[in-house]
């Protein structure tokens, strides 16, 4: 939902096991911005527990093209953990619920004609399943087990 003149579009994601057996929950949800976020003087940043905001600048166009993939924990602050991106043209912040997307992967890409930069809350680390697995660090739902995941994103233009 987004508020007629608002800045702030809410999404609610609900997976429910209908089947019949446990099932794995493996989720990431995939975020892509391009211009104006991703812009000149883009930074790319985290919340940390303390509430402060830590991170470093957008890899820039031209030169060599950029492909790079990074996994972090999502720490929570009152809550609710918090990435965005911020210094470009538009700000924009996306808040969840660390407790059932405790990571945060973000991958850029800068080949010929690209400009993008993608932020994913996700369910885990990056690891093989198997390993995940025997580390107890895959959420199973039962049948009728319901996860509810929620994101808030937060837009501001700057002048």
């Amino acid at each position: 939902e987004a508020p007629i003149g608002g800045t702030i579009l809410t999404i609610e994601d609900e997976v429910e096991n209908i089947g019949h057996a446990d099932a794995p929950l493996m989720a990431l949800y995939h975020f892509n911005f391009g211009w104006p976020a991703v812009g000149p003087g883009a930074r790319f940043e985290m919340r940390d527990g303390a509430g402060r905001w830590a991170g470093a600048p957008l890899t820039p166009l031209g030169g060599e093209p950029a492909r790079a993939v990074d996994i972090c924990a999502a720490p929570a602050f009152e809550g609710r953990a918090a990435a965005r991106l911020a210094g470009g043209a538009v700000d924009v912040e996306i808040a969840f619920d660390p407790a059932t997307l405790p990571y945060v992967q973000s991958w850029r890409r800068t080949e010929p004609g690209l400009n993008v930069f993608s932020i994913e809350p996700i369910t885990n680390r990056l690891a093989p399943r198997g390993e995940l697995e025997a580390a107890g660090e895959i959420r199973t739902l039962r049948p009728g087990d319901v996860a509810r995941m929620s994101f808030a994103l937060s837009f501001s233009a700057r002048d």
